[in-house]
């Protein structure tokens, strides 16, 4: 604000025009930086506040995990799942680390349409793919 001022003031005395010109271009430029770079701040803030909730909050993921702690195999049948997003994905991840520092199997199977497509995407079908039917 002071530099803005100083622009200001330099600028109305034509002798001293184009340094206050200058003063406030370079007060502008400044200024942006200024505001990109609390924006990115607050940004990452919020979504670790975000992120912080969602796990707090994740029913689906204390499921695994309690049935992890209590079975050598898990096995999660989505055939009446229609829809996932990030946060599911993000507990079958999640599922998944637990499991494997146990040495426990976690599966995904039957998964169909949209939710087959964005397990493929992300590759979590292929590290959670269905298991041999033996193995249960």
């Amino acid at each position: 604000m002071t530099v803005a001022a100083i622009g200001l003031t330099l600028s109305t005395f034509p002798p001293l025009r184009s340094i206050g010109l200058s003063v406030l271009t370079s007060a502008g430029v400044v200024g942006a930086l200024l505001g990109l770079s609390a924006r990115t701040a607050l940004g990452n803030a919020f979504a670790g506040i975000q992120v912080a909730f969602a796990d707090a909050a994740n029913p689906l993921g204390d499921v695994m995990q309690g049935a992890i702690a209590r079975a050598p195999r898990v096995q999660v049948d989505l055939a009446r799942v229609s829809f996932i997003d990030s946060t599911v994905l993000n507990a079958f991840v999640n599922a998944h680390g637990r499991a494997s520092d146990r040495g426990l199997s976690l599966a995904l199977v039957n998964p169909t349409g949209h939710v087959r497509r964005v397990l493929s995407m992300t590759g979590i079908l292929a590290l959670l793919s269905t298991p041999d039917i033996g193995d249960y």
